[in-house]
C-alpha cells in the first residue's frame, strides 16, 4: 500500500458519503436557480406593469419629483435584475460557489424590489386619498401573492421581498385612525402571516422532494455500479451492450468490446491480503474512467475481470485503446504492509469487433473472452483480437457469457 498511517486513511464508504452529500447539496442549490431563473422573466414583466399601475394610481396626487424619484430607482433596480437575468441564461456555471453567487445575486434583487416597493408607501403613502390607498393596497397584495409561490422554492426568500412591502403598509393603515383602514390593516397582517407560512412550507417541500430525488438517484447508482471501483456491474453492462448491438441494427454504427482480465491477481490476494488486492482493483478502475470516452461503458464484471464497451469506434481505435489501459494497467504499483518494494500488475485483454454477420451481445461476448484467454495462453500482458462467431465456444470462466441474450 501507500503506508499512509490507519487513522488518516478514509474508507470508500465514507468517501462516498461525503461525496453524496456534497453532491446533494450542490443539486438542491442547482434547482433552486434553476426555478427562480425559470421564473424570472414572468417576474420581471410583472413587476414593470405593476410599477406602471403604481405610477398611474399616484401621478394625481403625489408631488412629481418624489414620484419620478421613486420610478427612477424602480427602473434602475428592475435594469440590474433583467441584466442579471440575461448573463445568467448565457452563462455555464459548473461548480457550487458560481450556483450560489446566481442564487445571492437573484436575491439581491428581490431585496432591492421589495425595499423599493416599500420605499413607495413611505415616501407616497396619499394620506387623504382612500380610493388610492385602497387601490395600492390591491397593487401590493397582488405582488405578496405572486411572490409566495415564485420565490417559494428557497426559505427566506419571501420575506426578502414582503416584509418591505408588506410591513409598512399596514403601519400605515395603521395610523389612519379610523377602524375599517385598522381592520383591514389586521385582515393584511394574517394574509401575509399565512403567506409566509405557506411560502416556508412549499420551501420545505421543495427541499424534501430533492432529498427524495437525490436518495432514488443514489439507490439507482447503487444497484447499477460497483461499490468497490464505482464503476458500472455486471448487470448494467449487459443492459448496454443490449443497446449497442441494437443501435449496429439501425444505424450500422460497429462497436468493440474489451474483456480485460488482470494477470496473476489471485496470487496477490493469496500473498500480500485482500486490502493490497482491493487497492489495485479500485486503481484499474481508475485507468479504465481515465482512458473511456464519454459514449463508453468501463465495467467491473466479477473478481479481477472488467470489460470496456466502445460505442461507437473503429477498429484500429480499439485495439489502441486496449493497448494504452494495459500500458497504464502495467505502470500501476503498490506497496503491501512489511515489504521493501513495490509490487506491479498487468493485463490480459482480448478485444472483440462487431460485424455486419454477428454482433449479438453473446457473440461479442464469447469472442472477447476467446481473446483473452488467447493472450493468458500466449504469455498474459498482451492484446489479442477475435471475431465475433456464433460458433465460438467460451472459455467457461464467466456465467455472463450463456445469459447476456437470455436476460437472466
Amino acid at each position: 500500500m501507500d503506508g499512509t498511517p490507519e487513522a488518516t486513511r478514509t474508507s470508500p464508504a465514507s468517501s462516498r458519503a461525503t461525496a453524496t452529500s456534497a453532491h446533494r447539496a450542490q443539486q438542491t442549490v442547482i434547482a433552486q436557480v434553476r426555478m427562480l431563473y425559470t421564473n424570472g422573466g414572468i417576474t420581471l414583466v410583472t413587476a414593470a406593469i405593476a410599477a406602471l399601475v403604481f405610477t398611474a394610481l399616484l401621478y394625481p396626487v403625489t408631488p412629481p419629483a418624489w414620484l419620478a424619484l421613486w420610478f427612477a430607482g424602480g427602473v434602475a433596480v428592475l435594469g440590474f435584475r433583467v441584466v442579471v437575468l440575461a448573463l445568467y441564461h448565457r452563462s455555464q456555471p459548473t461548480r457550487l460557489r458560481d450556483w450560489e453567487r446566481w442564487r445571492r445575486l437573484w436575491l439581491g434583487g428581490i431585496a432591492g424590489s421589495g425595499l423599493i416597493w416599500g420605499a413607495s408607501v413611505v415616501w407616497l403613502f396619499p394620506a387623504d386619498e382612500p380610493i388610492t390607498q385602497l387601490s395600492m393596497a390591491l397593487v401590493l397584495i397582488m405582488l405578496c401573492a405572486g411572490a409566495a409561490s415564485l420565490y417559494s422554492s428557497i426559505q427566506g426568500a419571501y420575506l426578502l421581498a414582503m416584509v418591505p412591502i408588506g410591513v409598512p403598509l399596514i403601519v400605515q393603515f395603521m395610523r389612519q385612525g379610523d377602524v375599517g383602514m385598522q381592520m383591514l390593516a389586521a385582515l393584511m397582517l394574517l394574509f401575509l402571516l399565512g403567506t409566509a407560512r405557506i411560502s416556508w412550507g412549499t420551501a420545505r417541500l421543495f427541499n424534501s422532494l430533492q432529498e427524495l430525488r437525490h436518495s432514488n438517484e443514489e439507490l439507482s447508482y447503487r444497484a447499477s455500479h460497483d461499490p468497490l471501483v464505482e464503476l458500472p456491474n455486471q448487470r448494467e453492462f449487459r443492459q448496454r451492450l443490449a443497446k449497442a448491438a441494437e443501435r449496429v441494427d439501425r444505424e450500422r454504427d460497429h462497436y468493440a468490446v474489451l474483456y480485460i482480465d488482470l494477470d496473476g491477481f489471485k496470487e496477490v490476494n493469496d500473498r500480500y491480503g485482500h486490502e493490497t488486492g482491493d487497492d489495485l482493483l479500485k486503481r484499474t478502475g481508475e485507468v479504465l474512467r481515465a482512458r473511456v470516452r464519454s459514449t463508453d461503458t468501463a465495467a467491473r464484471l466479477g473478481g479481477d475481470e472488467f470489460a470496456v464497451l466502445l460505442s461507437p469506434c473503429p477498429r484500429d481505435q480499439a485495439v489502441r485503446i486496449a493497448e494504452s489501459i494495459r500500458d497504464d494497467i502495467a505502470a500501476l504499483t503498490a506497496q503491501a504492509p512489511g515489504l521493501p518494494r513495490a509490487m506491479s500488475l498487468s493485463a490480459s485483454i482480448g478485444v472483440a469487433y462487431s460485424h455486419d454477420a454477428d454482433h449479438s451481445p453473446a457473440s461479442m461476448m464469447r469472442a472477447a473472452d476467446a481473446a483473452c484467454y488467447a493472450a493468458k495462453r500466449g504469455g498474459r500482458n498482451r492484446v489479442m483480437m477475435h471475431r465475433a462467431d456464433a460458433d465460438t465456444s467460451p472459455s467457461g470462466r464467466f456465467v455472463m457469457l450463456t445469459t447476456v441474450d437470455s436476460g437472466d
